[in-house]
């Protein structure tokens, strides 16, 4: 059987401990209360622990406008900027590469992160990353490192992948249904 489940640090405040002390301007103790994480992807495993964790529609009716990422700093939760002024979008999915780029799984696409943390509080400058994907909620992402793959499931659209490290721009896409396929092209000769 094993051991049974425990809540988490992710989890809302216990009411039963004591309130946490006010965080700095700009960080937060927890993320937006009624909301449902629906993405996480540890940055460090620590110490500190580092994570990002993404939420899907707005729960609040009294505060419908979120940011749907958010950014777990080891002791404090911080908004990271995509919100209504980005893309007003559920968030399905994050992955964090090595050089601490965010990429998120939206229901309009891919999008990029790049965190400035030397700023207090921390800011993230978004850009849509689309490069041949196409126009299909993003439901999961995977984050390769050799070869350096970002792989987007999309709803209905199929699997599709994006070399990182390439910097030529993409201009042949193949979309496959066989076992056997590897998915790769290698050069004739």
């Amino acid at each position: 059987a094993g051991p049974p489940w425990t809540v988490s640090w992710l989890s809302p405040p216990d009411p039963s401990q004591p309130a946490p002390a006010a965080p700095p301007a700009g960080f937060f103790n927890n993320f937006p209360a009624g909301e449902i994480p629906v993405g996480l992807a540890v940055e460090s495993a620590g110490p500190p622990v580092t994570c990002y964790v993404t939420l899907g529609i707005g729960q609040d009716p009294d505060h419908p406008e979120i940011d749907h990422v958010w950014w777990y700093d080891g002791a404090h939760w911080v908004p990271c900027g995509f919100d209504s002024t980005v893309a007003d979008t559920p968030v399905n999915a994050v992955v964090v590469d090595i050089d601490q780029t965010v990429y998120i799984g939206t229901d309009v696409g891919v999008w990029k992160g790049v965190p400035n943390k030397a700023a207090s509080p921390p800011t993230w400058t978004w850009s849509h990353f689309a490069h041949g994907l196409p126009e299909a909620p993003v439901v999961d992402l995977i984050l390769l490192h050799a070869p350096h793959l970002l792989r987007a499931a999309t709803h209905g659209r199929g699997v599709w992948e994006l070399n990182l490290d390439d910097t030529e721009p993409v201009n042949q896409t193949y979309i496959r249904a066989h076992t056997a396929d590897t998915r790769r092209t290698f050069p004739a000769g």
